[in-house]
């Protein structure tokens, strides 16, 4: 997590590609139970922050999830190709 860089494969901002944003979790998951703590990991996505900064920032912003759980969301998204996790 601290050395994979997410990266948009499409312009614009991923939250607002609402069809490709579904990550396949189950709604159940714990990314759901934080109000915009998906949108915003996805808006966090500049092509220069790790994964790991960008759990952090959300965690610190909406206080939850944890980092672990952001990772799934992420590596959910990058399954779909919606975003690519590059190696820093």
């Amino acid at each position: 997590m601290k050395r994979l860089i997410p990266t948009k494969k499409a312009k614009g901002m991923v939250a607002q590609m609402e069809l490709d944003m579904d990550p396949d979790l189950p709604q159940s998951h714990e990314i759901f139970k934080y109000p915009f703590a998906a949108w915003e990991l996805a808006n966090f996505i500049d092509g220069k922050r790790t994964m790991l900064e960008i759990a952090q920032a959300v965690l610190a912003e909406c206080g939850d999830p944890l980092p672990e759980k952001s990772a799934e969301f992420f590596y959910n998204l990058a399954k779909k190709e919606v975003i690519e996790l590059k190696k820093k």
